[in-house]
């Protein structure tokens, strides 16, 4: 069976080493003719390195008759999978339709279907359905080539719930049958090919940013061979876009071993550079219409931003300003919401001003407006530890006096408390001189010369075993 873009694989968002393959497929009964007679299937493909086996095979999920045209984009969360079909027919009375069926693909497994209604009316004739349905690459808008009434759709797509809107008529071709469609890398022109059951095949563009969409079409090429048919186009991963010129006739055709490429996609008219039938397939391969079906696999979450709640931060309830700040600047478009709201001055702020009574963890969620029916989260986490760091006196940690006479007892001046580190340590003599600074012990001499008795006053930083650093400082008296 001929059928356009009627299969694709995507992974599981979950399982590893797990595929999905959805295909449409037609059947024939007494009340169903070949030319709308296609409905949607899936299968389950398992692989490691060794082997690769079907895990289920063939299931029917949509029972409606549908064309040739299945497309698939990933979810706003960059896990997840929208897959969308479009309908031929929806009741035996009524041969007219614009329906979309939409299923969401996540961890739990298939969802849906969603329906919806919108776009252009077509109704039941000879052509199965067909013309390429495509998303551009980052998932903004979706593009139908439809082959029953010669229209070519485009819609606007929300990735977070899957709804279709902002339906555009790019254009009219009727009688000249379009058939492939693609976008350019950045979504802003799309280029439709003709000809399928027409005289030759042409490639048009579009320029989806201009203020009269239809009237900016250029003729970029032409194939005034007889028997020439047009195929559907598929950008690749480098950016290009390719495509296949079917020929129709029995006989041999070079051509047919051939791609063509549009090298520069994203340039309006000629600049595109084209080049007919310039990609060889070898002497054993050749295309007809179709190219695999695939969609934008390294398509990522639709914000760019990135929940930053801030670095974990330590506070002394002996500090005169007792809080911090958390978080970063604020986004526009962008709403904060801050977990627990104890101890904080606002927790829809970006950076609310903490003030907690015991040490807290924090989860700010982000949320990005700026996105129609937004749906997409990040969440960041963030410590504000409480404690007391600054000691009364120095004493607790320090000796009052030591005797350098080398007998083994009291012989240096050091910390003693062995819950904490010395950081810093500096002694001055009773002038004010400094002679002793490095975070080692005192052995009572400057320059290597012993110092004479009396009191010296010392500094020091000390960091506790929270991470708690403070500053003490008193007396110490050198006896001999």
């Amino acid at each position: 069976v001929s059928c356009t873009n009627c299969f694709l694989t995507i992974p599981h968002s979950v399982k590893k080493n797990t595929l999905y393959s959805f295909h449409i497929g037609t059947h024939r009964t007494q009340d169903c003719t070949p030319y709308y007679c296609y409905n949607l299937y899936y299968s389950i493909i398992k692989y490691n390195e060794d082997s690769v086996w079907v895990e289920k095979r063939n299931v029917k999920i949509l029972e409606e008759r549908i064309g040739e045209r299945l497309a698939a984009v990933k979810h706003a969360n960059g896990e997840d999978w929208w897959i969308i079909v479009r309908a031929t027919k929806v009741t035996e009375n009524d041969p007219c339709t614009n329906r979309f069926y939409k299923f969401l693909i996540n961890k739990n497994g298939i969802e849906g279907p969603y329906i919806q209604d919108i776009g252009s009316l077509t109704c039941i004739n000879n052509s199965y359905g067909a013309g390429e349905m495509t998303f551009s690459k980052e998932g903004k808008y979706l593009a139908v080539c439809l082959l029953e009434n010669g229209n070519i759709d485009l819609f606007s797509f929300n990735r977070c719930n899957g709804i279709l809107y902002n339906h555009t008529l790019v254009g009219n071709l009727s009688g000249q049958f379009p058939y492939g469609c693609e976008f350019s890398p950045s979504g802003n022109l799309l280029y439709v090919l003709v000809g399928i059951d027409y005289p030759h095949s042409i490639l048009y563009q579009y320029n989806l940013k201009a203020p009269n969409i239809s009237n900016s079409v250029i003729i970029l090429w032409t194939d005034a061979s007889t028997f020439a048919g047009a195929g559907q186009l598929q950008i690749a991963p480098d950016n290009k876009i390719y495509f296949p010129v079917r020929y129709r006739s029995s006989l041999y055709s070079y051509r047919e071993h051939y791609l063509s490429i549009i090298n520069l996609p994203d340039s309006i008219g000629q600049s595109c550079d084209l080049q007919p039938f310039s990609f060889y397939l070898g002497d054993s391969s050749k295309v007809h219409n179709g190219l695999p079906n695939m969609p934008n696999y390294e398509l990522g979450p639709l914000t760019i931003y990135q929940a930053d709640a801030g670095e974990d931060i330590t506070w002394c309830k002996e500090d005169s300003i007792t809080g911090v700040y958390l978080g970063s600047e604020a986004v526009e478009g962008v709403q904060y919401a801050w977990r627990p709201a104890e101890g904080l001055d606002n927790p829809y702020t970006a950076q609310p001003f903490a003030n907690p009574a015991q040490t807290t963890m924090y989860i700010l969620t982000l949320t990005d407006t700026s996105i129609r029916y937004a749906c997409q989260s990040r969440d960041d986490t963030v410590w504000v530890r409480v404690e007391t760091c600054r000691q009364p006196a120095g004493a607790e940690y320090f000796p009052t006096a030591f005797t350098p006479n080398d007998d083994g007892i009291n012989d240096v001046f050091y910390i003693v408390n062995p819950w904490v580190e010395l950081l810093e340590f500096k002694i001055y003599n009773r002038w004010g001189q400094l002679i002793h600074h490095a975070p080692a012990p005192w052995d009572g001499t400057y320059q290597g010369k012993p110092q004479p008795m009396g009191t010296y006053v010392y500094q020091a930083v000390i960091m506790n075993e929270n991470g708690g650093q403070y500053r003490v400082s008193g007396a110490v008296t050198l006896l001999r």
